[in-house]
């Protein structure tokens, strides 16, 4: 296993880390032994939240077959719920409890998302306060946050200079937190990022992947790729079976520096998605918006990005459920939801016909829609 040094904290964390998102889906038998096996493999940083289930239930059993000493557990707390010292210090209680430990490594404020989330979190005698407290009387040993922000907000959070480390959404067809993670290196703070496969669209290619990606493995190159960057301390991934973890486990040790070739066949993706998707393709620049129904046009252009280039349906129908019930992590309506007001086309730089894009797209993938991504929205 490789270790790199999580930023200012000092501690060497694995450069693959363990998501507990996913092992609610599992028995409790099945979340121990997979655990265990990451222990085993060197995976040293396991990523938890109150928000998963029995996540942390779990993890608090199965920390008692393996050497606590050796692993640094994480949880948190989030503004959109937590509003107060006193709740974010409940919030912390109740974690400790099911988790079974006297305190956690690194404690997240989750989600930090909207300017409103921000200004809870920083609130004087407020949220804040909470936080402090619980690490003076040491239950708290380094602070971090989590977000799914514009890179705006997320530099404004960065240079606050508060936290320790930041976790965030970045892999190959998410590059817009570029700017983020290397203000976040200037400032010496640990960068996690999470979604490395992209929600499983980068562990199952279509065949128009497998060929664009060649002659490299698509997860394979998508995680070297991360690996890659120095500037990433660690890669969580969500793991539930032997099979995703030795998969992960055998990318991530495989890894070397990549040569100019290698360098180069990121670029070539992307350039052979563009002459795929011809004059529908977006580039996400975002100028189209406000949008006055709440449709996050930006996203509806991506994810049309990805269905025209590749047509990788269950990927696209997936995150498609979620537009209207995705809370601050996922924004945005559905594409029914376009009342034709043209306002975007004028602001487009590449002048697409969005709204006529975005309505077929949605008769295209809309099946249903999805429940709530987390209980803490």
């Amino acid at each position: 296993m490789i270790y790199r040094k999580f930023g200012k904290t000092g501690k060497m964390i694995s450069l693959l880390s363990f998501g507990g998102m996913r092992i609610p889906r599992i028995t409790v038998k099945a979340s121990i032994n997979v655990i265990k096996r990451a222990y085993e493999l060197g995976v040293n940083f396991y990523e938890t939240s109150p928000g998963y289930g029995d996540s942390e239930h779990k993890i608090g059993l199965a920390l008692k077959e393996i050497d606590r000493s050796k692993v640094f557990i994480s949880t948190k707390s989030h503004p959109g719920t937590d509003k107060t010292a006193y709740e974010v210090r409940k919030r912390l209680d109740e974690s400790l409890k099911r988790l079974d430990l006297e305190y956690v490594d690194f404690y997240q404020i989750w989600g930090i998302n909207t300017k409103e989330h921000f200004d809870i979190v920083f609130n004087k005698d407020g949220y804040l306060d909470g936080i402090h407290q619980a690490m003076k009387e040491g239950l708290i040993q380094h602070i971090g946050f989590t977000t799914h922000a514009e890179p705006s907000l997320i530099l404004d959070i960065l240079n606050t200079n508060e936290f320790e480390t930041v976790t965030l959404i970045y892999h190959l067809y998410h590059q817009k937190n570029e700017i983020p993670i290397q203000r976040a290196h200037e400032l010496n703070m640990g960068v996690a990022v999470i979604a490395p496969l992209s929600n499983g669209f980068l562990a199952h290619p279509t065949e128009q992947m497998i060929d664009d990606f060649m002659p490299y493995n698509v997860r394979e190159y998508s995680l070297h790729w991360l690996a890659n960057d120095p500037r990433i301390t660690t890669i969580i991934s969500g793991m539930k079976t032997f099979k995703e973890l030795e998969e992960n486990y055998q990318s991530i040790v495989s890894f070397n520096s990549f040569s100019k070739l290698q360098i180069k066949k990121a670029l070539d993706v992307h350039t052979k998605l563009r002459l795929r998707i011809g004059n529908q393709y977006c580039p996400e620049c975002r100028e189209c918006l406000p949008c006055p129904m709440n449709i996050n046009i930006p996203e509806l252009m991506r994810i049309n990005n990805i269905w025209k280039a590749y047509h990788a349906e269950y990927y696209c129908k997936d995150r498609y459920k979620f537009m209207g019930n995705g809370g601050s992590w996922y924004p945005g309506v559905k594409a029914n939801h376009c009342n034709d007001c043209g306002e975007c086309e004028p602001r487009c730089s590449e002048n697409l016909k969005i709204v006529s894009i975005i309505k077929l797209l949605h008769i295209d993938l809309y099946t249903g829609d999805r429940s709530t991504i987390s209980n803490h929205t």
